[in-house]
């Protein structure tokens, strides 16, 4: 499978829609996923629900989030597993934790990180996403994340995402929106003195 078949996929993503507005969760998650592969932090096909993950979907949720929006990192987590407007199997795939099988199995959403954490070992990607994405020098992984994002948006915009959207890319302590952005949210401080 190309690229170009998973950013159909991509602009296909079922979005919970509300008072016209789509909802950036699934949009911001998957912009946290390639931003740890851009930045070498994917190295097995293995998406964890923990910090790295984590802090990287609060920086981009909070760049678009609306007045009503909640961050529940969760909720996308989960449900990119679901099926693609107009049909079509995901390429998110979650791995229950071992012996919670039965329970994942029974699970509709996920309502608490508590959920998560207890039921779900880690979320992949079909196989040649992800080889796609790792085997990417620094250069073109850059670009392809650049025209990923691009979708992304489009995706968005298409479901009549209310506001401007724009993902910048932030340092620590650089203010952005009237909020400072922690040093901790990045891997390495040492160049940013």
């Amino acid at each position: 499978m190309s690229l170009d078949l998973y950013l159909g996929k991509l602009r296909r993503l079922n979005v919970n829609v509300a008072g016209g507005r789509a909802s950036p969760h699934k949009i911001c998650m998957l912009l946290a996923v390639l931003d740890l592969a851009r930045g070498g932090a994917l190295t097995e096909n293995r998406i964890e629900y923990a910090p790295p993950l984590l802090e990287r979907y609060a920086m981009y949720f909070n760049a678009v989030r609306g007045p009503g929006d909640h961050p529940n990192p969760y909720f996308p987590f989960f449900h990119l597993a679901g099926s693609l407007r107009g049909g079509g199997a995901s390429f998110w795939h979650l791995q229950p934790r071992p012996g919670r099988e039965s329970v994942f199995e029974s699970m509709s959403t996920a309502r608490t990180a508590r959920q998560m954490t207890e039921n779900i070992d880690h979320a992949r990607l079909d196989t040649e996403l992800f080889e796609a994405l790792s085997g990417l020098d620094a250069d073109e992984q850059v670009a392809r994340a650049q025209t990923e994002a691009a979708a992304v948006r489009q995706q968005v915009a298409d479901a009549h995402l209310a506001g401007d959207v724009g993902i910048a890319h932030a340092e620590p302590r650089q203010v952005v929106d009237d909020a400072v952005v922690p040093s901790e949210m990045f891997e390495s401080n040492a160049l940013h003195p």
